[in-house]
């Protein structure tokens, strides 16, 4: 599945609302099913300003602990480099989920934030998915 969402250019830090074609609205956090991983396999950026993009992970749907989590993997674009900046990874990121969703309460969830130094709009996207432990 490929997300992808842009950063909001009156901030210079949020999450990045993703979106995809089997998405029906934006979505702020993507919860792993129990038993199964997220296979994160490409992530690709664009923008105007550097931006740090970051792979929130924690085992809840608030946004303000995953933020204070630590971070799977930081992806760091600067537009003085590449104008769209590919990142196809060998190896996947793999993100598992234990706990998943029990009884109606979300478990692992993931989430991608940004930093910027200036405000500025920039886009990310991300291949991924989900496979049995």
């Amino acid at each position: 599945m490929t997300v992808y969402g842009p950063t909001d250019d009156t901030n210079t830090t949020g999450t990045v609302p993703l979106t995809s074609d089997l998405l029906q609205a934006a979505v702020s956090l993507i919860t792993i099913p129990r038993g199964m991983a997220m296979k994160i396999w490409a992530v690709r950026m664009s923008g105007v300003v550097a931006t740090t993009f970051t792979i929130g992970f924690g085992k809840t749907a608030a946004l303000a602990v995953i933020a204070t989590a630590a971070a799977h993997n930081v992806f760091y674009f600067d537009p003085a480099a590449a104008a769209v900046l590919p990142n196809n990874l060998r190896h996947p990121i793999v993100i598992p989920s234990v706990v998943g969703t029990v009884a109606n309460a979300p478990g692992e969830s993931v989430c991608i934030l940004w930093s910027q130094a200036s405000k500025g709009l920039n886009y990310f996207e991300m291949d991924f998915e989900f496979v049995p432990l």
